[in-house]
């Protein structure tokens, strides 16, 4: 029963707004075609009685240019699809001094103009940040590929610094950078550095004391290449037989001191 009551309370006050805007609009139509006929009876006297009807010639321009407003305010009105059409024909209404209902339907052509700016701002508000993100979308990806082709140049450079054998530079080159393997590179260029620049290098530690205590290893740098050393410890530092005890000889790839120097000394 409620849900009924309010299905017919909402379509009367449909019907009641229907209704008052029609005869908002018939009230315009009535006064255009008071004025036509007005004009019209004016003609009509100048035409029987000139000199008698002088002054309905000045009636007739006032109610031809009353009519020509009223003419095109409802045109304005029933054809309105901007803030501008519903302006227009508020500026319009202005000059319509003897029509009764000028301030309603100028508070409603003003209303509609405000309801249809408020709307072209939303669009050009979404359509501004619309833009603006795919802006900022377009930067984000053009600045991605700059950096990551800046980054990926000053890597390359670095890499072949290292594979040259100029290790201080290629230490400072990586230090500048976080790219990929940047870091594990830097480590390797100061590592070699230490090595091309002395003839004794300390790496690592191994029990070397007389209680087995760890302590720093000194090598010896015999040769050089570009990315290579040889070196050899300046101390024993660990014995082993090189093969299992038993009567054949066997290669270097399979005995036992080179699986033990790869796996337990490492």
């Amino acid at each position: 029963m409620t849900i009924l009551f309010a299905a017919v309370l909402l379509f009367f006050l449909c019907a009641v707004r229907a209704f008052a805007d029609g005869i908002d609009m018939r009230s315009l139509d009535r006064y255009i075609r008071k004025k036509r006929a007005a004009a019209g009876v004016s003609r009509l006297c100048l035409l029987l009685d000139p000199e008698k009807c002088g002054g309905m010639k000045s009636v007739e321009s006032q109610c031809l240019e009353a009519l020509g407003k009223a003419e095109k305010c409802r045109q304005y009105m029933r054809e309105a699809k901007s803030e501008k059409d519903w302006r227009e024909a508020m500026k319009l209404l202005k000059g319509l001094e003897d029509f009764a209902r000028k301030d309603v339907f100028y508070t409603y052509c003003r209303n509609n103009a405000i309801r249809l700016a408020i709307e072209m701002r939303k669009e050009r508000m979404i359509d501004f940040a619309t833009r603006a993100a795919a802006l900022v979308a377009v930067a984000v990806v053009v600045i991605y590929i700059i950096n990551y082709n800046v980054h990926r140049d000053r890597y390359d450079r670095a890499v072949a610094l290292f594979k040259a054998g100029d290790f201080a530079a290629a230490e400072q080159a990586f230090a500048k950078m976080v790219y990929e393997d940047s870091r594990e590179y830097e480590k390797k260029a100061k590592t070699y550095k230490a090595f091309d620049i002395a003839g004794y290098i300390s790496l690592g530690r191994y029990p070397q004391g007389a209680e087995g205590e760890k302590e720093p290893i000194r090598w010896r740098i015999l040769a050089k290449d570009k990315t290579r050393r040889l070196v050899l410890s300046e101390e024993v530092l660990d014995r082993d037989s090189y093969e299992e005890p038993k009567w054949e000889r066997e290669k270097w790839k399979d005995s036992r001191i080179r699986q033990w120097l790869m796996s337990v000394f490492l």
